[in-house]
């Protein structure tokens, strides 16, 4: 718990489902799975995920490693709203940066 604010890493959607019944609101990271709808209607202000792309580009897994081997000069991370579709909720916020050419995969994740 940082901050008060308990962290918890679940590897399968039965794992969310028991840990968000208490929750108003669920931030995920870099979150993995697709979760069922039913479990995205718990929440009573559901599901926002920060994911390490600009949205919609590089949608799924390994966002930093598939724009740094497609050359992209521009990157970024995005705030949105999980639905049951993969990185297709409605988007809150990005914020962008460049990609320099001494980058690799953990200063970008840094």
């Amino acid at each position: 718990m940082a901050n008060s604010v308990p962290v918890h890493k679940p590897v399968a959607a039965d794992e969310m489902e028991a840990l968000v019944n208490q929750c108003d609101l669920v931030v995920t990271i870099g979150f993995g799975l697709l979760l069922p709808e039913y479990i995205l209607k718990i929440p009573k202000f559901g599901f926002i995920n920060l994911h390490f792309s600009l949205l919609p580009r590089w949608r799924g897994a390994a966002p930093v490693q598939r724009a740094l081997e497609a050359g992209d000069t521009r990157t970024g991370v995005t705030v949105f709203k999980l639905d049951k579709g993969m990185d297709t909720g409605p988007i809150y916020s990005s914020l962008a940066f460049d990609i320099e050419s001494t980058m690799n995969t953990a200063d970008l994740l840094a």
